[in-house]
């Protein structure tokens, strides 16, 4: 029991280190790359979001909680406001896509391999659409295993348990 709680401690300062790296380099890398007298451009601020919120398909997955994946994907989103408020519209400058999409729908649990959206225990929250990394198609990081994410569609999850 005891390394059970010392294993969640870890857990969530290490999630706190993570994020709070995240924040660091997404936050500011920009004003270093685009120079100290220029401010930096918001396709980079867009393309820095996409980047940061690939990343956290890991703090979304089956076996993750969604406070993990609901922080990171806020980390990404405070960062990705930081960046705009000193951003400015550069030309022939295109916006990297990313490989997840973010999306926020009701999270209902599986009953008898059924989705049930009218149990006490759905909620609504965060999950993500990736590009399937290992080949074609696309993946859902839904945290929870025994979760559906409503608009995923039955998508398969990004990683295994």
């Amino acid at each position: 029991m005891l390394k059970k709680n010392l294993w969640l401690i870890y857990r969530k300062w290490m999630i706190i280190a993570l994020l709070s790296g995240c924040v660091y380099v997404f936050g500011y890398s920009d004003r270093v790359e685009s120079g100290s007298a220029a401010a930096p451009c918001i396709q980079e601020c867009d393309s820095n979001l996409n980047e940061c919120n690939d990343y956290c398909d890991y703090y979304c997955d089956e076996t993750s909680d969604q406070q993990a994946c609901d922080s990171c994907l806020q980390a990404c989103t405070q960062a990705h406001f930081q960046c705009l408020t000193y951003a400015v519209s550069c030309q022939d400058l295109d916006v990297v896509p990313g490989r997840c999409s973010v999306e926020y729908a009701d999270h209902c649990p599986i009953i008898n391999g059924t989705p049930n959206c009218s149990h006490s225990g759905a909620y609504a929250a965060y999950y993500l659409i990736c590009n399937n990394a290992i080949g074609p198609g696309q993946c859902v990081s839904c945290p929870y295993a025994n979760y559906f994410c409503v608009g995923s569609n039955g998508l398969a999850a990004c990683f295994g348990s």
